[in-house]
């Protein structure tokens, strides 16, 4: 049996059928099943060689018909995952597992962030002109259980569920009138501003302590010298995180591409993984500015591994594409204490070489993979320098004494593994 859906992209606001996809495979092997994939002849003659309006870094707009024995990459950032797919999976009366990987695609991707959907999903979407929308408190309030209280109030919910990760969080429009609404329920003239509110992994006391840090996190790796969007917003074991995908423009919402590390190094599974030397690869291959891109992102790595953020696997970090076709490392996002988390989270993307015990040398780094920069020798001893003083960032804010335990020893033994070769 065949199955066709349609990809469409938004640009300057309006949606386009782009492309077709059809699954050739059997449903058992989910996305390692084959697919053929092309875009749409008319959009092709209308943004033909355009890089800015291709689905994927890896895809550009042209005639080629891609037949594959797997999933093409980039569908996977629209799949719904981690605690949204085990909502959809409840929601379909579907399993989990690969079986349901098209149902998830062809049902589900209604609403991911960034600028692409499937057509097929966003159909069953329900616009609502009328619907009174919520208080931030209730979204503070219902916490995890946001999605059922809003879906009992009469709110298409569907369009919220589009963010990846275990953590429970949901994609939410603030309107023009200060309510609160799931993604992509009410006309685009009446949105203030677009928000991923996040909340606790689990329910445990760390895992409250953990999210807090994740606000703080950010404001030292603006410190740092991140690229950083805009500041998190705390309150009540609750994350405001305001997007950085998306915004509003003449009463439009306009959608920037946005497309995970591991979309571009072609990992059509979830559990792929691949090195740090392959990331600068990818870098110096898709990104418009690769040498500011490839400092923020040892920048990052020097941060992950003095601060426990462990989870660095590749989904949770991207490039942004913009209209003018520029490619670069999106703004940080996912970034916290994930060591401390109850679960075990170890660090998965490691360098081949010059990493021992997860602490990479980046001095070693830098003089074997990056042409032995001195800009970049001298980033990562003022970064070290300064993280000396961390300790009592995160004291002053308040930071569970766990968490910055856990920071104290562990920028001593990163400083120390790293002057050694300064």
């Amino acid at each position: 049996m065949h199955y066709k859906v349609y990809i469409q992209i938004s640009i300057d606001g309006i949606w386009h059928d782009a492309a077709w996809l059809e699954f050739t495979g059997n449903l058992e092997q989910g996305m390692c099943g084959a697919t053929i994939f092309s875009y749409l002849d008319d959009y092709v003659f209308a943004h033909l060689e355009n890089s800015s309006t291709a689905l994927s870094l890896s895809y550009q707009v042209n005639f080629e018909v891609h037949s594959q024995n797997h999933w093409p990459a980039f569908l996977l950032d629209l799949m719904p995952s981690g605690a949204h797919r085990r909502f959809w999976a409840s929601e379909l009366g579907i399993p989990q597992g690969a079986v349901s990987d098209w149902q998830f695609l062809s049902s589900c991707a209604m609403n991911p962030p960034g600028n692409l959907r499937i057509k097929e999903a966003a159909s069953e979407m329900e616009l609502l002109d009328d619907h009174l929308g919520f208080s931030r408190e209730d979204v503070i309030r219902r916490k995890e259980d946001l999605l059922e209280f809003m879906r009992h109030n009469g709110a298409p919910v569907g369009g919220s569920s589009g963010a990846q990760g275990d953590a429970p969080k949901f994609l939410m429009t603030e309107g023009l009138n200060e309510r609160w609404y799931p993604s992509a329920i009410i006309p685009e003239k009446k949105i203030k501003t677009e928000w991923l509110v996040k909340f606790a992994r689990g329910r445990k006391d760390i895992d409250r302590h953990i999210l807090y840090a994740e606000k703080v996190y950010l404001d030292i790796a603006k410190q740092m010298g991140c690229d950083i969007f805009q500041e998190l917003i705390y309150e009540d074991a609750c994350l405001f995180i305001p997007r950085f995908d998306v915004h509003v423009r003449d009463e439009r919402l306009i959608r920037c591409g946005v497309e995970t590390i591991a979309s571009t190094l072609g990992h059509f599974e979830f559990a792929m993984q691949a090195s740090q030397e392959e990331v600068l690869q990818v870098i110096r291959r898709f990104s418009t500015n690769a040498k500011d891109d490839i400092k923020e992102w040892l920048r990052r790595d020097i941060l992950n591994v003095c601060l426990g953020n462990t989870d660095n696997h590749l989904r949770n970090s991207a490039f942004i594409k913009s209209p003018n076709a520029d490619v670069r490392l999106s703004p940080l996002y996912d970034f916290a204490p994930m060591a401390l988390d109850p679960e075990g989270i170890v660090r998965v993307t490691r360098w081949k070489k010059y990493e021992n015990a997860s602490i990479p040398n980046w001095h070693l780094i830098v003089e074997n993979y990056c042409e032995n920069e001195p800009e970049l020798h001298r980033m990562i001893h003022d970064i070290l320098e300064k993280m000396g003083e961390v300790s009592g960032l995160l004291e002053e804010k308040n930071v569970h004494p766990e968490i910055t335990n856990y920071v104290t020893e562990k920028v001593k033994i990163v400083r120390s593994y790293n002057e050694n070769y300064a």
